[in-house]
């Protein structure tokens, strides 16, 4: 997978996110918005894949949800 998308939750607009915008710091920013349980779950499936763990939140809450994580 190469892309994933989120929608952006003020146009609405679907966005393409690219692996090298999926970054450690970025994730952990986003980490109290996300769902404790599913975000340990996914983070002991791709510890050591960022991207992966990304994608695999977008496939479980949607892009619309994953769009206002990640856009906050």
């Amino acid at each position: 997978m190469t892309k994933v998308y989120v929608m952006n939750p003020w146009t609405g607009a679907l966005v393409a996110i690219d692996p090298a915008d999926v970054i450690p710091e970025k994730l952990e920013a986003m980490a109290a918005l996300m769902d404790d349980d599913l975000r340990e779950d996914l983070h002991r499936e791709f510890l050591d894949d960022p991207f992966a763990f990304w994608a695999a939140y977008v496939r479980r809450v949607g892009p619309e949800e994953a769009g206002k994580i990640w856009f906050s």
